[in-house]
């Protein structure tokens, strides 16, 4: 026996635009306001999260050079803005809300350059993500003539020398198939080479990292959030060549160029993740030397600097920060305890740590560590 099938009444809410979907739309936010007006305590609910949310966020503070860069968004503003801390104080370098009085210009993210001259960074509108690439000269406070498109979700790498970077995009309008390029500051972005990322999958991402010297050039093809392949250039050898480094694992590496080691974090036979030592001229996975052997808790992040190797773990449910030295030595920094890590960065070239931590009784807060306060004569080790 037939029956007939079934009608859903409510199959036109599929379509955003569809007349009848704007009417139900609209006669069920006055259903809701109209209920929630009507309650005797709202006034002071509002208030009270008014207060709450003003408090802002800030970001993590990137030090290059004599400037500290960093985002934050205060009070009502809503966006974040882009902050620079140099000798004559604190001042504003970027405000959506200048460009956009709406709201709804973005900076989607931001990569200074190695002495903080410049600020390549990306501005997205109305939430699409779709980002483009912009330059900042930080002593003039004025653009340069870079407006590169398509630039969504970029990784940026500078060279050395300030004079353009390495960097991420797509194909117009393209959700898929990124890749590589090298721009020079001042030239014309259709004109830049193409350096990676040729006959990859569609829908893997890529991520760029640069040794302080600017001679080992990482490139790091995602594949979800669960594996990657990793690839290796020397640019003192003529054209860019990449060759592998980790290809076909899977497992994640989390690779970090220096001078002349590179830093491999990874869950390949470690669940809890280890570390391991790489001299880029033996890249060879027989050669790798094990480092940080994985521990019982989880290993979520490595931070290179200049005389240690910072490690965060999860252990009990809180972030912990262990500097290693080069003798393999560990040793906890106090300063975490009982408080999540948010974020943090470093330089290979510095010895300091820049960190930005909160708890359930503090808002996020920056603290600093280095080899002289936190490592001391290697006593105390955890």
């Amino acid at each position: 026996m037939m029956t007939e099938p079934e009608i859903d009444p409510y199959r036109y809410l599929e379509d955003g635009s569809d007349p009848a979907t704007v009417a139900w739309t609209a006669a069920q936010n006055a259903r809701t306001r109209a209920a929630l007006d009507a309650l005797p305590l709202r006034d002071s609910f509002t208030r009270r999260f008014e207060e709450l949310l003003d408090i802002g966020t800030l970001g993590v503070p990137i030090v290059c050079g004599d400037r500290a860069f960093f985002t934050a968004r205060r009070g009502s503003a809503e966006q974040a803005c882009l902050y620079v801390r140099e000798r004559g104080g604190e001042r504003t370098l970027l405000d959506p809300a200048m460009l956009d009085p709406s709201g709804l210009v973005t900076i989607d993210w931001w990569y200074p350059s190695p002495r903080g001259t410049y600020v390549a960074f990306g501005l997205s509108s109305g939430g699409n993500e779709r980002s483009t690439l912009y330059v900042l000269d930080v002593a003039r406070d004025a653009r340069l003539g870079e407006a590169i498109p398509d630039t969504r979700y970029s990784s940026v790498a500078w060279f050395p020398d300030e004079s353009g970077f390495y960097y991420t995009r797509y194909p117009p309008g393209g959700e898929y198939d990124a890749r590589a390029y090298r721009h020079v500051i001042g030239a014309r972005w259709e004109d830049d080479a193409r350096i990676f990322g040729d006959g990859r999958r569609p829908e893997e991402t890529i991520s760029l990292a640069v040794s302080s010297d600017g001679r080992w050039l990482v490139a790091a093809m995602h594949f979800g959030w669960a594996r990657a392949d990793v690839y290796l250039a020397d640019s003192t050898n003529g054209p860019l060549h990449f060759r592998p480094l980790v290809e076909g694992v899977d497992a994640q590496f989390d690779v970090h160029p220096a001078n002349d080691r590179l830093y491999v974090r990874t869950d390949d036979g470690a669940p809890h993740f280890r570390v391991f030592e790489v001299d880029p001229l033996l890249p060879d996975r027989a050669a790798w030397r094990e480092i940080v052997p994985e521990r019982d808790a989880v290993l979520d992040a490595i931070a290179v600097t200049k005389h240690a190797l910072a490690l965060h773990y999860f252990e009990n449910v809180r972030s912990v920060i262990r500097l290693c030295n080069p003798d393999g030595q560990m040793r906890k920094v106090d300063a975490t305890s009982d408080c999540s890590l948010l974020g943090w960065s470093s330089r290979e070239d510095s010895p300091f740590l820049y960190t930005l931590a909160a708890s359930y009784f503090d808002a996020p807060f920056e603290f600093t560590t280095s080899r002289r306060r936190c490592l001391g004569d290697g006593s105390g080790i955890a």
